[in-house]
């Protein structure tokens, strides 16, 4: 019954931006109607009566369900000029991730002056990135925006995880074909690391629920709402140069090292500042 009841208060806020209030609405109706239901079983009546009494006592809400619509599309539009504070902890975490991407460079290029060991500032280096990432990976997740709400804490340390164990395969792969120039260990590593991690990935990916903001909304409105201010080229464009330039940076890191280029990494803070100018741009853009 309890279902039924949800299911039916579901129907009725369909196409219906939910904030807190709304919701917390929406289960004080739901508890009205199973209490009622209850009261009606209680005095003799069959679950169906007694469900179908509830809804009709419940009186007319299309005028206060139709202004909530209304109030709903202007709420959507807004929300697209609405700048959303970052929370402290993730102002803590991103600062966090910065400060161990920088100072694993900074640490790489100290090993790189004092010994001339570029794989030793490469291992050293990879301890820092791994770190950054994870801490990236969780708190980007976990950050609500315009268009999704923050994924849960245990679902993004599990993502977090997996992009950790991918990262630390490919590093480990890496270095040991380096160290070796044997493929097959390499090979071993990176299965042992990647393969757990993108099992991982494929359940995450298929159980995963939309965080989408628009699923609140009807079809129609949503389409409507998408064409007139999303602009999926542009955002492809973004992507498409924001990966060209981290794919570039890697590459003439790594070709730096294994010719003895102390200062190939180096790229990497131009890579970071390009992909600031990058976001800027296009934010300004859009």
């Amino acid at each position: 019954m309890e279902n039924r009841i949800k299911n039916y208060v579901d129907e009725l806020f369909e196409g219906i931006y939910i904030t807190g209030p709304l919701k917390e609405m929406k289960e004080e109706i739901c508890v009205n109607l199973l209490e009622k239901i209850n009261d009606y079983i209680t005095s003799g009546e069959s679950e169906n009566s007694a469900y179908e009494k509830a809804i009709a006592n419940l009186g007319d809400m299309d005028e206060l369900l139709n202004g909530l619509k209304k109030a709903s599309e202007v709420k959507m539009e807004a929300g697209l000029y609405e700048v959303k504070p970052l929370a402290k902890s993730h102002i803590a975490g991103y600062i966090i991730g910065s400060a161990l991407f920088i100072l694993g460079l900074l640490v790489a290029g100290f090993f790189m002056l004092q010994n001339e060991d570029w794989l030793t500032a490469g291992k050293v280096f990879s301890v820092f990135f791994i770190l950054s990432s994870g801490v990236f990976t969780y708190f980007g997740l976990t950050q609500e925006n315009q268009e999704t709400y923050p994924m849960s804490t245990k679902r993004a340390l599990a993502y977090s995880g997996a992009t950790v164990f991918v990262i630390i395969g490919g590093n480990v792969a890496l270095f040991s074909y380096l160290e070796t120039m044997i493929f097959t260990p390499a090979l071993i590593y990176l299965a042992i690391f990647c393969l757990p991690a993108i099992m991982l990935f494929i359940y995450l990916g298929l159980s995963e629920k939309s965080r989408s903001k628009f699923d609140v909304m009807d079809s129609e409105w949503q389409r409507n709402w998408i064409n007139k201010y999303s602009n999926s080229k542009n955002k492809k464009v973004k992507d498409l140069l924001s990966g060209a330039i981290w794919i570039f940076s890697a590459g003439f890191f790594m070709l730096g090292l294994m010719l003895g280029y102390w200062y190939a990494w180096l790229i990497f803070l131009f890579a970071v500042g390009f992909q600031i100018l990058l976001e800027a741009y296009f934010a300004a853009k859009i």
